[in-house]
């Protein structure tokens, strides 16, 4: 079964349930190209790299603005993620790629939303 926006808790900062919307339909797409090892991978995974990337850094300069007292916490989770993706660069296995976005990225996001942007967000917003 696919990935769906119903399975992400939403946050208080409506661009932050933007860009996870986005996020979702973009693992879904790297699970089938994987999964089909079509040319498309490469171009699509750097896309998502790239939006990911961005993600974080919005909500790392949400957090540092507003002093939110957990931001340690939260950006080891992004750190995670980004060593995670660099062992499958380093591995270059189709299978592993598939298996990371059909399973593995889905449950850290859904974790990772629930746990860490909910009240990040929730902080934020209280806080300006």
């Amino acid at each position: 079964m696919p990935f769906s926006i119903e399975d992400l808790p939403q946050v208080a900062l409506p661009g932050l349930n933007q860009l996870h919307a986005e996020e979702v339909v973009m693992i879904n797409a790297l699970s089938a190209h994987a999964a089909a090892r079509a040319d498309a991978f490469g171009p699509a995974l750097a896309e998502f790299l790239e939006h990911l990337a961005k993600h974080f850094e919005i909500e790392r300069t949400n957090m540092e603005r507003t002093e939110y007292p957990e931001r340690a916490a939260h950006l080891a989770e992004h750190d995670g993620i980004d060593a995670r993706v660099a062992e499958l660069e380093a591995a270059d296995d189709a299978g592993a790629w598939h298996a990371f976005f059909a399973d593995e990225l889905p449950k850290w996001f859904v974790e990772h939303v629930a746990t860490h942007d909910t009240p990040t967000a929730e902080h934020v917003v209280a806080h300006g």
